[in-house]
């Protein structure tokens, strides 16, 4: 019954967490005029270096500073793109066939302080 009972508490937490994350959801497309159907860069921390994940229309130099790191998809495969202290971007040669390769390898060269 014990296990029952922390379950049901597991789940409505659950469910509060999923309520408040699609109301921030919804705040932050309102705040900044975000078409439902569009979708939003993923901003992801590791070792106080920013890994951007952004979406096909989004540009590198709207969301990116010195120091980050950006991740994209195109038709060929998922980039990870190194933004230099000028400006300048850099990525490896050849795209990452998922994007979970690419996030493992923009998280170890996080690690090296890239």
């Amino acid at each position: 019954m014990l296990h029952g009972a922390n379950v049901c508490k597991l789940y409505v937490v659950m469910r509060e967490i999923t309520a408040v994350n699609k109301t921030l959801r919804y705040t932050m497309r309102k705040r900044y005029g975000i078409a439902p159907g569009e979708t939003m860069v993923t901003v992801v921390k590791h070792r106080k270096v920013k890994i951007v994940v952004l979406a096909e229309h989004e540009q590198l130099a709207d969301h990116c500073n010195a120091g980050d790191i950006a991740i994209l998809n195109d038709g060929q495969g998922w980039w990870v793109k190194f933004v230099g202290d000028q400006g300048q971007v850099d990525c490896y040669g050849e795209p990452f066939p998922s994007y979970n390769e690419a996030l493992w390898s923009s998280k170890a060269a996080a690690e090296f302080g890239v």
